[in-house]
C-alpha cells in the first residue's frame, strides 16, 4: 500500500464505518474466541486481529511518509479508531501510531487507556515512547496495584526512561 493509498484510507470519512462493519461481520459470523496464550492474556476475537492488522498497515505506511504535516492531518482520525472500546485489542496498532507520530494533544486520550485491560500494555509503551512525564502518578498507581508481571515490567521501563529524562 502506497503512502497516498494509506492517506486516502485514513482520510476517508467512512473509515470508522468500515471498521464498524468489519467488527460486526466478524462478531456475528465468527463468535469463536482465539484462546489466550500461557501469559494469561485476555482472550481475543478474530475481528480484533483484523483491526490490528489494518492499523499496523497504516502505521507502516505512515512511517515511510516524508511530509510530517500530512501525517499530522491523519492522527485525529486514528485517535477516533483508538477510542472505540468495542474494538478491543485491535486498537493497539492505532495507539502505537499515536505514540510514534502524535504529540501532547493525545496524552489525555492515552491516559484514559491506562485503565483498559485490552490496551493497557500498549498504552504504557506509547507513553514511554512519547517520554510523557505528566502521567507519572497514574503509572505509579497502576504499578502498585497490578499483579500482572508484564504490566509491572513496562511500568519499570517507563520509570527508567523518566529518570533518564530528568537527569538530562
Amino acid at each position: 500500500m502506497t503512502n497516498n493509498k494509506a492517506r486516502l484510507l485514513v482520510d476517508d470519512p467512512t473509515l470508522i464505518k468500515l471498521i464498524d462493519n468489519l467488527c460486526s461481520y466478524w462478531y456475528i459470523n465468527e463468535i469463536e474466541i482465539i484462546n489466550a496464550n500461557e501469559k494469561n492474556e485476555l482472550p481475543r476475537h478474530q475481528y480484533e486481529n483484523s483491526i490490528w492488522l489494518l492499523g499496523e498497515t497504516i502505521r507502516r505506511c505512515l512511517s515511510e511518509q516524508k511530509r510530517k504535516r500530512e501525517v499530522n492531518d491523519l492522527l485525529d482520525k486514528v485517535a477516533l479508531v483508538a477510542d472505540r472500546k468495542q474494538y478491543g485489542y485491535g486498537r493497539v496498532a492505532f495507539i502505537l501510531i499515536l505514540s510514534e507520530f502524535g504529540n501532547k494533544k493525545y496524552v489525555d486520550l492515552l491516559r484514559k487507556f491506562l485503565h483498559d485491560d485490552a490496551v493497557q500494555l500498549a498504552t504504557l509503551e506509547a507513553l514511554r515512547i512519547m517520554k510523557e512525564p505528566s502521567v507519572e502518578r497514574e503509572i505509579m498507581a497502576l504499578f502498585t496495584s497490578t499483579k500482572k508481571k508484564w504490566i509491572m515490567k513496562e511500568c519499570e521501563k517507563y520509570f527508567r526512561m523518566l529518570a533518564k529524562v530528568k537527569r538530562d
